[in-house]
């Protein structure tokens, strides 16, 4: 059975991340689990996710929580 590598993403412009999401996909063996449009929204989600993604890809400059906060806050909450 091939496993399939779950992640989650967050981009500020929409546009671009369902660009981002399609490139993904298309390489196939992913899914994206989270998508959101800023860090907090991530962090957020990911509070309340059942399963954790394996990659998160995130934006550096994004309102309300940036991609430099939210790469701490889950290091935090989930150090391994």
């Amino acid at each position: 059975m091939e496993s399939v590598i779950r992640l989650a993403i967050a981009e500020d412009q929409e546009i671009v991340r369902k660009g981002i999401i399609e490139i993904i996909l298309a390489f196939g063996g992913y899914s994206i689990a989270i998508e959101a449009s800023n860090g907090k929204e991530l962090f957020d989600k990911l509070l309340i996710a059942e399963i954790i993604p394996d990659i998160v890809v995130l934006d550096i400059s994004m309102p309300t929580m940036d991609g430099y906060e939210t790469l701490d806050a889950i290091r935090k909450k989930w150090p391994e």
